[in-house]
């Protein structure tokens, strides 16, 4: 069937969105105003609802806006109620007070959310969706109109689909960029009994278009059906219909109320200056650890005991109604030892499953809601222990090489910080100069300077001196025995913070200016647009103001992808950067909203504040569709570029033919202001400056490939995973054959995990499968080989065919060994689900070393074995293009 056209509206996960079609706008947006007319917003309601009920439809009021919407309540806790606005999705705790029932007549227009699950992608790695996927997911499918089409839908109301953007298969894209693998989705309940998939909109309500700034932004609920047309059935407050209360219910309903985290009490440092003694109790990361003040093991012993004793209670076991939501306090039952203690509920994992930190001891763990009880007051009366801390004055390598635990600190930081502080992670220590409490909520969090058990003055100085962590306070680097409040810090924005415009280019046409050019193949334009230059100047004058009134930046503050206010030395205007390299006493920066770079100073960088982050950036980094220099070194000359900069003052007609993994677009410009069109990629092949690419889709008819004759994939037109060609980079070197000889794949974290998954699949897949009968792969295939070493399936091109086609050569392509007289019974065709990942094995040389002695051609097996021992596997190593031969 057709697919609908919608936007999404909220994002969790590939695995948990909603989107809107685009319908029913007007309908919403004037139910919307009709419900926050008076009386509503009157004090007709003074008091607001009473005793709501978990499942009610009422009207609630939306805290950031104050506009009043159509909501279901989730949870209800004393005066405190957890409601989901079901036309957006947007879910949040209010009181009591900001609720209304909801009149017959605003129930005629049905819910307009349609939560979804994308199609035929599964992660990566594991069952978890990774913070990487889910951005790139986001910024994949965010802002943009995207055609939808619903397979199936759950008993549960989620339905699969699959989104199609700009012509491209989202499912698609993920695979391709590492993100994600193939999944074979099985059908859920049939949206309707049609066999083709059907449109979502002929299978669900039509959805509206909210403002951002004046619409909760997400969508929850498919439907009314008959009996949501109305406020649910009224429930008691502990949450079990008033009318099927059990006699044995009664322990339940008498069961305590379950509170917030705000309103129990917690233990809090001292407020004076100087050392004090602390018990470390729990390490998570140097930003995230917990400690124990004062004397109150006894008291905490006698508590576990008490609960223990309480909740080994048969009467009390699975009785209680009581809904646990995310903040509440409660007692938890831990796994190892089956005992009792105080929790928090920290994350709703499912329906039936969450995630818990034990508050007298900071641990965290996911249990079951049958383990959660309600405390008692009694159990309340101790302050709770576990009190939250991070070491001053220091924050993570901002490093794609750092594998990220929490909040960006690596493992080896987190081990450095268990090694330091004792080998037990509970050892009494002394702490520097006081703590300074850094947030005022409840419970406390305190950053503090803590000593090493080493000869260092403080832990900070091992994980700086490790380069698993900066300063980002002067003063602690330059002289850690000056007492000082710890740095509560700056908001660090980096380029993923910022998104670029979204040219919307309908029927993959749009009009763009030229506003910087390294070369054919990496330049930068802008919307031709009036207005783009309008909302530019009036960002440079509310950036001049904030630097103006700030202190500029220290080189010691800056990391690689940070974003950050600069003075540009030509006009002495303030724009928009993002650091590309620091060396020194200077750095090197780009013009996020331009594309030019520039090298300057520290006394002409300022701090990036938040909001600046409403403008996308306007630089968008494309380069020309299939093409390539026509020099034997890859580069061009001064003057093609200048053949590009000469209709940088003309509005060119850009047409958008895609995008690879790094974001640059794929392009082709045409100057239409004359009589005749102007193909510019055209005019550089004719100049003799650049060439048709091997990649370009247009094969002669005489065409002698047996392999691109026969639809079969070759090496030649397969993509493969692009490293970036300017900056430093994370790889990890596959196979090493001599300094002049490598193979490397990106060393991020996604790649390396979707590589390990793609081979984990393909081995599952082929492990059982037949020898194809009369397949015979042709030189430059790719096709799938067994390797003989460890039994397992990978992607491999094909170097060599025996006559009698019994045996083949491969190089495996994502890895860059070699093997040869590969049976041909143990080669399979490439199937589609393996082809959606680019090649991972770039080679390689190592830039401007030659074999020695001079006049040498080959290097020495001790220089290659030297070299393999310098660049081991799976180690992660910094790399640099000092160029590229294509």
């Amino acid at each position: 069937g057709r697919g609908e056209t919608c936007v999404l509206t909220e994002c969790k996960s590939p695995g948990d969105f909603w989107l809107t079609p685009f319908a029913s706008m007007d309908e919403l947006s004037a139910l919307v105003d009709r419900m926050d007319e008076p009386p509503m917003t009157s004090a007709t309601h003074p008091d607001g609802m009473r005793d709501p009920a978990v499942g009610e439809i009422v009207v609630a009021q939306h805290s950031l806006d104050q506009v009043w919407y159509r909501a279901r309540v989730n949870v209800v806790m004393n005066n405190i109620v957890e409601v989901t606005f079901i036309d957006f999705g947007k879910s949040e705790t209010t009181t009591i007070g900001a609720l209304r029932p909801v009149q017959p007549e605003f129930l005629d227009l049905p819910v307009q959310g349609v939560p979804c699950s994308l199609r035929h992608v599964q992660p990566a790695f594991g069952n978890k969706w990774s913070p990487e996927a889910v951005k790139a997911f986001t910024e994949l499918v965010q802002d943009v109109e995207l055609c939808c089409t619903s397979h199936s839908v759950s008993e549960n109301g989620i339905h699969s689909v699959t989104l199609d953007v700009g012509g491209q298969s989202a499912a698609s894209q993920l695979i391709a960029t590492g993100h994600g693998i193939y999944a074979e989705t099985e059908d859920a309940v049939a949206v309707s009994n049609r066999q083709q998939p059907v449109p979502v909109a002929s299978s669900m309500a039509t959805l509206s278009t909210p403002s951002p700034s004046s619409r909760p932004s997400a969508v929850t609920v498919a439907s009314y059906n008959q009996e949501e047309s109305r406020p649910a059935q009224r429930l008691s407050p502990c949450g079990a219909s008033s009318d099927t209360a059990s006699s044995e219910g009664s322990l339940s309903q008498s069961s305590p109320p379950i509170p917030h985290k705000e309103q129990v009490k917690w233990s809090s440092l001292p407020d004076r200056k100087g050392e004090f003694d602390v018990r470390f109790s729990e390490l998570v990361s140097p930003g995230c650890f917990y400690v124990c003040y004062g004397d109150s093991e006894e008291e905490l012993t006698s508590l576990m005991q008490l609960m223990n004793s309480h909740y080994a209670d048969r009467r009390l076991q699975n009785k209680t109604q009581n809904l646990y939501p995310v903040d509440s306090v409660c007692a938890a039952q831990f796994s190892q030892d089956d005992g009792w203690y105080r929790a928090v509920v920290t994350k709703c994992i499912s329906h039936d499953q969450v995630q818990v930190r034990f508050t007298d001891f900071g641990n965290s763990e996911t249990i079951s809601t049958s383990l959660l009880r309600p405390l008692t007051s009694e159990m309340l009366q101790l302050p709770m222990q576990a009190i939250e801390c991070s070491l001053a004055d220091i924050r993570p390598v901002p490093s794609s090489s750092q594998s990220a635990s929490v909040d960006g600190w690596s493992q080896q930081a987190i081990s450095l910080l268990g090694e330091h502080v004792g080998p037990d992670g509970k050892k009494r220590v002394a702490l520097h100069s006081g703590a300074e409490r850094a947030t005022g909520g409840t419970p406390p969090h305190y950053r503090l300077h803590v000593p090493s058990v080493h000869e260092a003055k403080t832990i900070n100085e091992p994980l700086v001196g490790a380069n698993v962590a900066v300063w980002t306070n002067e003063a602690a680097a330059t002289d850690v025995d000056v007492v000082a409040p710890a740095c509560t810090g700056t908001p660090r924005f980096t380029l993923a913070d910022l998104p670029a415009v979204n040219p919307h280019a309908a029927d993959g046409f749009f009009n763009g200016l030229v506003s910087d050019v390294q070369s054919p193949e990496y330049f930068h334009m802008q919307l031709a647009k009036s207005e783009v230059a309008q909302q530019i100047q009036t960002l440079g004058e509310d950036l001049a103001t904030h630097c103006k009134a700030s202190p500029p930046l220290k080189m010691s503050q800056l990391s690689v992808n940070d974003l950050c206010l600069a003075q540009f030395s030509a006009d002495r205007c303030f724009y928009r950067v993002v650091v590309c390299q620091v060396t020194g006493d200077s750095a090197l920066i780009r013009y996020v909203d331009f594309g030019n770079t520039e090298t300057v100073g520290e006394s002409v960088l300022w701090h990036f504040d938040k909001k600046f982050l409403s403008l996308p950036r306007q630089a968008l980094t494309c380069k020309l569709h299939c093409i390539q220099s026509s020099q034997e070194d890859g580069t061009y000359p001064k003057t093609a570029c200048k053949r590009i900069e000469k209709y940088s003052r003309k509005a060119l007609c850009v047409q958008l033919l895609g995008e690879d993994a790094r974001g640059i677009l794929d392009v082709d410009l045409f100057d239409t202001s004359g009589d005749k069109d102007i193909n510019i990629a055209d005019e550089l092949i004719n100049a003799g400056f650049a060439k048709r690419s091997p990649s370009q889709p247009k094969l002669s008819a005489n065409n002698e490939d047996d392999t691109a004759a026969s639809g079969r994939p070759h090496r030649r037109n397969f993509p493969m995973a692009p490293l970036p060609r300017s900056g430093c980079f994370d790889v990890v070197v596959l196979d090493c054959r001599n300094p002049s000889s490598f193979s490397v794949q990106s060393g991020s974290n996604a790649a390396i995990k979707a590589t390990a998954a793609l081979q984990d699949r393909m081995t599952d897949v082929l492990e059982s499968s037949e020898p194809v009968r009369g397949y015979c792969p042709s030189v430059g295939e790719i096709c799938c080989a067994r390797f003989s070493e460890d039994g397992s399936w990978y992607r491999a091109a094909v170097d060599f065919v025996s006559a009698d086609c019994r045996s083949v050569d491969v190089t495996f392509v994502d890895y860059g060994n070699s093997e040869a007289n590969v049976n041909v019974e143990e080669t399979r065709p490439l199937l589609e689900e393996f082809s959606l990942q680019p090649l991972q094995a770039v080679n390689c040389s190592l830039f401007g070393v030659s074999p020695g002695p001079s006049g040498a051609t080959n290097w020495s097996q001790a220089a290659t074995e030297c070299m393999q021992e310098l660049t081991p596997m799976n180690i992660k190593l910094m790399a640099e293009c000092m160029g590229h031969d294509g």
